[in-house]
C-alpha cells in the first residue's frame, strides 16, 4: 500500500473466505425464501380452490334439508287433519305425501352419506395443505 502499511494477506484471505461463505449463505437463504414464498402462494391457491366447491355443496344440501323439513311439516299437518276425522280424500292425500316423504328421505339419506364422505375427504385435504404450509413456514421443508 502507498501509505507504508503492509497488508496481512493471510487475514485478507480469511476475510475473503468468510465473506464468500456468508455471501453464499445469503444466496442460499434467499433462494429458500423465494421457493417457500412460491410454495405458500401455491398452497393458498389450493386452499382457496378447495373451499368454494365444498361450500357450494353444503349450501345446496342446506336447501335440500329445508325443503325436506317443509315436506315433513306438511306430512305432520296431514296426520293431524286425518286424526281429526278422515275421509277418503284425506287418506289419499296422506298416502301421497307419505310416499313423497319416504322417497325424499331416502334421497336425503343417500346425499347425506355422500356429503359426509366428501366432507371427511375435504377435511383431510385441508389438513394436508395446512401441514404443508406449516412445514414451509417452519423452514423444515427444503
Amino acid at each position: 500500500m502507498s501509505d507504508g502499511s503492509e497488508i496481512n494477506l493471510t487475514a485478507c484471505e480469511k476475510d475473503f473466505e468468510r465473506w464468500y461463505s456468508e455471501h453464499q449463505a445469503w444466496l442460499d437463504d434467499l433462494q429458500h425464501w423465494q421457493s417457500c414464498e412460491h410454495k405458500v402462494v401455491g398452497i393458498i391457491f389450493e386452499l382457496e380452490a378447495a373451499l368454494p366447491g365444498h361450500r357450494a355443496k353444503l349450501d345446496q344440501f342446506h336447501g335440500m334439508v329445508m325443503d325436506h323439513k317443509q315436506l315433513l311439516e306438511k306430512l305432520a299437518r296431514s296426520f293431524a287433519s286425518l286424526s281429526a276425522g278422515g275421509d277418503g280424500e284425506r287418506v289419499a292425500e296422506l298416502e301421497r305425501i307419505y310416499h313423497k316423504a319416504a322417497v325424499r328421505h331416502e334421497e336425503m339419506a343417500t346425499e347425506y352419506g355422500r356429503l359426509e364422505s366428501e366432507y371427511e375427504l375435504a377435511l383431510t385435504q385441508l389438513q394436508n395443505l395446512a401441514e404443508r404450509l406449516q412445514c414451509c413456514l417452519n423452514r423444515s421443508e427444503a
